[in-house]
C-alpha cells in the first residue's frame, strides 16, 4: 500500500511491427502471453451485430422488475465491415454493436463499442462510465489519450434496467451476482486484446465503471493483459451485506489509512482521517444502488427487496470481493492507483460512504497500489482533475 508505482514496465511481448487493417485494423492478438489462454477460454463471446438503425432485438423475462436481454437482429460475419464512423471530441471514432453471448446461442446483454480511429494500438486505455454504464464517459480524459496519441475505447451498454449490472436471463450461464456480470466488460475486454489491441490495456473507470473496469481481473483472470488501472470512487460493492446494513466487528475504513478499520474518527488517530462506514448511505445514488443489488440476486424474477430495507440476507455474500465461493486474485504487477474525493459532503466518497469499499479491496491488494485521497470535491469529480491525468499518464505510458 502506498508503493509508488512509477511508470511501468512491457512485461507483455508488444505485437512488434504489425500493421493496422486500412478499415479499422484487427489484431491477431499475437501480444499475448500464453498464461491467459484458459481465462480468455473460460469468457463468454462477443456478437458482433450488423450496423442497422436497430441492430438488437430484446426481449423481456417476467413482469415487475423484469429481466431485459438482447440478440443481434443481424449477426454480423466480420466485424471490420460493421463499423460506422462517428466523431467524438472533434475525432473520427469507430463504434462497433455487440451482445455478449451469456447462453451459447447469442443472447445476453447488448452495447455499442467506440474506441479512436487512429492512435496506437499499442497504448488503448479502456474507459467505462459509472452508474448502470449507459452512456459515455465524460470528455475531458479521453481527449487527453487521444491528443498524447493513444486510442481512447469504451463501451455503452442497452439503456435497460440497471445496464450491464442487470439480472442475466433464464438460459444465461452468468452467476445472478457481481462474479456473474461482470462477465459481460471481461468479455469486452477479452474482444479487445484479441482483435485490437497490440499490447496490454490500461483502464480507467469512477464508481460503477470502476467495478466494471476492476472485477474483470479480480475474477476472471485478465490480469497479464493489463498495463495500469486508475480506480476512482470505488469499486462501490466490495463488501455487499456490509454496504446494505452495516456490518461488525467493524463498521468502516479511515479516508486516509485504508488498512485500518474504525467504528469513530478517534480510530483513526490524527494522520488516518475521519471514519467512512461501510453501510451506504442514504439520497438517490445509493438508493439506486440498493435497488441494483435487489434485482441483480433476486432469485426469481420480481425478487426481494432486502437490500432497500436493510434486511439481513446473507446470500448477498457471493458478490463481496472476498468471498471464499470461488478464487480471486490479489497479486497484481501492473500498478493501480485508487483515487478517492472525501471532501465530507453528503455527495463525497465518504458522504456516500462508498469510500470504505475501495479501502477494504486497496489494503488487499499485494502489488503496486497507491491510495489517494482529495480532500475535497464530491464522488468523482477527479475525473476532469490534471493531477488523474497526470496519473493516467504514466500509467499508460503516454507522453
Amino acid at each position: 500500500m502506498d508503493v509508488d508505482a512509477g511508470r511501468p514496465d512491457d512485461r507483455v511481448v508488444d505485437a512488434g511491427d504489425a500493421g493496422a487493417d486500412p478499415d479499422g485494423g484487427a489484431r491477431d492478438g499475437g501480444w499475448l502471453p500464453a498464461v491467459v489462454a484458459p481465462a480468455l477460454a473460460r469468457l463468454p463471446a462477443l456478437v458482433i451485430c450488423e450496423p442497422l438503425a436497430q441492430p438488437f432485438v430484446a426481449q423481456v423475462e417476467g413482469t415487475a422488475d423484469a429481466t431485459t436481454f438482447h440478440r443481434c437482429a443481424t449477426r454480423c460475419p466480420d466485424w471490420r465491415r460493421c463499423t460506422r464512423e462517428t466523431t467524438a471530441r472533434g475525432v473520427a471514432q469507430l463504434e462497433l454493436d455487440f451482445v455478449v453471448d451469456e447462453d451459447g446461442q447469442g443472447h445476453g446483454f447488448g452495447g455499442t463499442l467506440r474506441f479512436t480511429k487512429a492512435g496506437s494500438r499499442a497504448r488503448i486505455v479502456f474507459f467505462h462510465r459509472g452508474g448502470s454504464g449507459t452512456d459515455w464517459v465524460d470528455d475531458f480524459i479521453p481527449g487527453r489519450v487521444e491528443q498524447a496519441g493513444g486510442v481512447a475505447l469504451q463501451p455503452r451498454w442497452v439503456q435497460a434496467g440497471p445496464g450491464w449490472f442487470s439480472r442475466p436471463h433464464a438460459a444465461s450461464r452468468l452467476e445472478h451476482s457481481l462474479f456473474g456480470v461482470s462477465q459481460r466488460t471481461a468479455a469486452v475486454m477479452k474482444w479487445v486484446a484479441l482483435e485490437l489491441a497490440e499490447g496490454p490495456l490500461s483502464t480507467f473507470g469512477c464508481s460503477g465503471g470502476s467495478i466494471a473496469t476492476y472485477y474483470p481481473r479480480h475474477w476472471h483472470g485478465l490480469d497479464p493483459i493489463l498495463r495500469y488501472q486508475l480506480l476512482m470512487g470505488g469499486p462501490v460493492m466490495s463488501k455487499i451485506e456490509a454496504g446494505c446494513r452495516g456490518g461488525a466487528p467493524f463498521v468502516g475504513r479511515c479516508t486516509r489509512a485504508p488498512a485500518t478499520g474504525c467504528q469513530t474518527n478517534a480510530d483513526c488517530g490524527a494522520q488516518g482521517g475521519t471514519c467512512s462506514p461501510f453501510e451506504w448511505s442514504g439520497g438517490v445514488v445509493m438508493t439506486a444502488v440498493r435497488a441494483t443489488i435487489d434485482h441483480l440476486h433476486a432469485n426469481a424474477v420480481g425478487g426481494a427487496n432486502d437490500c432497500t430495507r436493510r434486511r439481513p440476507q446473507p446470500a448477498f455474500g457471493i458478490s463481496d470481493f472476498d468471498s471464499p465461493a470461488r478464487p480471486f486474485d490479489l497479486d497484481h504487477e501492473h500498478p493501480i492507483d485508487f483515487v478517492m474525493n472525501a471532501g465530507g459532503l453528503p455527495t463525497s466518497d465518504d458522504g456516500l460512504n462508498v469510500l470504505a469499499s475501495g479501502a477494504a479491496i486497496a489494503a488487499s491488494l499485494r502489488g503496486p497500489t497507491k491510495w489517494l485521497v482529495t480532500p475535497s470535491g464530491e464522488h468523482c469529480d477527479a475525473l476532469t482533475a490534471e493531477s488523474t491525468w497526470d496519473l493516467l499518464r504514466a500509467g499508460a505510458g503516454l507522453p
